[in-house]
């Protein structure tokens, strides 16, 4: 997809495993502005007084799951260090700890590679051999959330981009984060 001097690329990739991948590329031409000599501070220079002003690409990706049915519940899972005791003599012992995220205003979350966190979207009906729900387990990535300020146009019309995840209950008229135009909203 092209817009404006970026071509978009989105990539599902479904392997035999069952894991679920998807890739976000952006490339295109670059955005350049003239510079006075020296006033780079906002872009990075190409050649001398030219340069392309620092900006965010930010994606997002709705997915409606149903996993063995209509019914399923949301974990985040994070790894928590336990400490010293008998059990836990060297202080080396981790485990993973699930919060159930049962209501839309709780179920706003950033991600946090320091403790591991991902989450667990699981069957509320079905198990697997190991009596465990069938479910897929989302690894995000660390990316940065939205950098501008909360007083900006962009934060106006991007505010999904505040919080790495939403889990909310299916909506029909929820189609896209941003509403229907982003672009032409006036923020």
């Amino acid at each position: 997809m092209t817009v404006g001097n970026n071509d978009y690329g989105f990539y599902w990739y479904f392997y035999l495993d069952g894991k679920i991948e998807l890739e976000c590329k952006a490339t295109g031409i670059v955005f350049s502005s003239m510079r006075p000599e020296g006033s780079h501070d906002f872009a990075t220079e190409m050649v001398p007084r030219l340069g392309a002003p620092c900006h965010q690409q930010l994606f997002s990706a709705r997915l409606d799951v149903a996993i063995d049915g209509n019914k399923c519940h949301v974990n985040e899972l994070e790894v928590m260090r336990l400490p010293i005791s008998p059990d836990n003599p060297v202080t080396n012992a981790f485990k993973r700890v699930a919060t159930r995220l049962e209501r839309e205003s709780d179920a706003q979350r950033e991600t946090d590679n320091k403790l591991g966190r991902v989450r667990l979207i699981a069957s509320t009906e079905m198990t697997n051999r190991l009596e465990n729900p069938t479910g897929y387990i989302q690894y995000p990535e660390g990316a940065p959330l939205l950098v501008a300020a909360d007083e900006s146009s962009i934060a106006k019309r991007a505010q999904y981009a505040k919080k790495h995840l939403w889990v909310t209950q299916y909506a029909r008229d929820e189609m896209w984060a941003t509403g229907y135009t982003p672009n032409q909203h006036p923020g």
